[in-house]
């Protein structure tokens, strides 16, 4: 082998970005991972859902998703047979609350989320990669007042083969990242002073129930 090749491997397989990912999906494994096959799973809107969303500034503002249960969150198949998958979800803006009414009205105003012009958030286009039994990578679109952004995480999703008062066959899908506000189109001069972070910190923990795949 070349010297040059055999120094280019090396560094490779002991770069820092390298092993920081291995580390990254190492931290997330855990739970029973989902069976052979392909399967499709429907995540309903109901109180067992968990999507937080939080501004870490001076001010902290932790808000929630409060599910409405009129219709599907979202949609999720897998192929894990050949360890890939696609999903989707859409969220409305009016359903995100911070536990202050009137800091609600502000977030769902023109000048920050827009609700009236822009009802939903969307994550379209999704692709899922399995990284190891229980971790995938899911990348896909977030469309955030009118605003599309591809964005990658890595997610821990398991198989529960009973969950009380929920159902059986259920899959749970645990994920974490960060949405750069400004890159939204969300640019209130309150961005980025004491009260409100440039960076969101978005925390999503949903249940998928095992049904047929929609045409």
């Amino acid at each position: 082998m070349h010297p040059f090749r055999a120094l280019l491997i090396t560094a490779l397989c002991c770069s820092p970005l390298l092993a920081a990912d291995d580390e990254a999906v190492a931290a997330l494994e855990g739970g029973t991972p989902l069976p052979a096959g392909e399967h499709h799973f429907t995540f309903p809107s109901i109180a067992k859902q968990s999507i937080s969303f939080i501004s870490e500034a001076d001010e902290r503002i932790a808000g929630v998703v409060a599910f409405s249960g009129e219709a599907a969150l979202g949609h999720a198949t897998f192929d894990v047979n050949g360890g890939s998958g696609s999903a989707s979800l859409s969220l409305a803006v009016a359903d995100m609350r911070t536990g202050d009414a009137t800091r609600d009205e502000h977030m769902w105003s023109s000048g920050w989320l827009d609700a009236e012009n822009h009802p939903t958030i969307t994550f379209s286009d999704v692709s899922l990669r399995q990284r190891s039994p229980t971790v995938w990578e899911v990348t896909g679109t977030w469309t955030i007042k009118g605003v599309s952004r591809e964005k990658t995480s890595l997610a821990n999703i398991r198989f529960i083969p009973t969950f009380p008062r929920f159902g059986e066959n259920i899959v749970r899908v645990r994920t974490s990242f960060d949405i750069p506000i400004k890159e939204f189109g969300i640019t209130n001069a309150a961005v980025g002073t004491p009260a409100v972070a440039e960076v969101w910190q978005i925390e999503v923990t949903l249940l998928g129930k095992l049904g047929a795949k929609e045409e």
